[in-house]
């Protein structure tokens, strides 16, 4: 089955399970703010700044809301970011997505990206490990060391995980590749890529909202 077809259905089950709720879907701030007993049965909901995400069970796609038509540009880039990686053959490390109902004057688009699996604990902390193996490495420690370890932990700066996240994000990528996905971030204004922009597919973390924020 085509991918577009089927990722088109996934996001029409999951709207007609929340209009079944009468669920207004043009109306994202209303369903985070909805009674938990009054949510739809067999639907789960993140949200950050700027998008409203829902998924059911199945677990196959997930839907995109803005959360307003100021957001509307996001999830719009978004869409453009995905396609241009296509074109340089970088799309395996995003999350596929395409949009699925374009917006109005009066309501914002629907948007439909593929499921990915989440598990922020686990992202960071393999982060951290290599962030702090390879400073042993540089520096010609022992990382086994509770000592080293421990001073390591004392000196961190946490303002640092972004980049922790990006350098064990590459550190699976040849130079070549690494250096045209620099450019290419760079190039998107992809400037929000915290923990939590993260997950998984396969095992591998993929960028799952790279929109960037407040360009």
């Amino acid at each position: 089955m085509n991918r577009s077809f089927e990722a088109f259905l996934a996001a029409q089950r999951i709207i007609d399970t929340l209009e079944s709720y009468e669920v207004d879907i043009h109306d994202p701030k209303s369903i985070i703010y909805m009674d938990y007993e009054c949510f739809p049965t067999g639907i789960y909901m993140n949200y950050g700044a700027s998008r409203l995400v829902l998924w059911d069970e199945n677990h196959d796609y997930v839907i995109k809301i803005p959360l307003s038509m100021h957001d509307e540009k996001y999830c719009q880039h978004e869409v453009e970011i995905y396609a241009a990686a296509v074109d340089k053959g970088l799309e395996h490390h995003f999350g596929w997505c395409e949009c699925f109902l374009e917006p109005t004057d009066c309501s914002v688009g629907i948007y439909v990206m593929e499921y990915l699996d989440g598990c922020e604990d686990l992202i960071y902390h393999d982060a951290w490990t290599y962030a702090y193996e390879h400073y042993c490495e540089e520096n010609h420690l022992d990382s086994s060391s509770e000592e080293i370890a421990e001073d390591y932990i004392n000196s961190y700066d946490g303002d640092k995980d972004n980049e922790i996240l990006m350098d064990y994000f590459k550190s699976e990528m040849d130079i070549k590749e690494a250096t045209l996905f620099e450019r290419f971030i760079d190039r998107w204004r992809i400037n929000d890529l915290h923990v939590g922009n993260y997950l998984l597919r396969n095992n591998k973390m993929v960028i799952c909202d790279y929109a960037g924020w407040g360009w």
